[in-house]
């Protein structure tokens, strides 16, 4: 089954690795409380793996800092998505 991702917006980390460093918190703690894989924070974190507009805010909640000190729009032609169009 494919899902068409290209008309949600999508957002990417600027400053997350840092928040989660400066508070102290564990990469782990953070994963599960998102029901994330380690894998896929890690990905957030670097910059490779974009999320939606509802994921962002829940990470925001969970951190409690506002959402713009953690997030910025992707373009559609810079957020990096996996999709079947690069898969081959």
């Amino acid at each position: 089954m494919s899902r068409d991702t290209r008309a949600e917006p999508r957002y990417q980390t600027t400053t997350l690795r840092e928040v989660i460093d400066e508070q102290g918190i564990r990469y782990i703690w953070v994963a599960e409380q998102l029901g994330w894989s380690k894998q896929r924070l890690n990905g957030v974190m670097a910059g490779t793996t974009t999320i939606t507009h509802d994921q962002a805010k829940e990470v925001a909640r969970i951190l409690r800092v506002p959402f713009r000190l953690l997030f910025k729009l992707c373009n559609q032609s810079d957020s990096i998505q996996q999709s079947e169009d690069t898969a081959a």
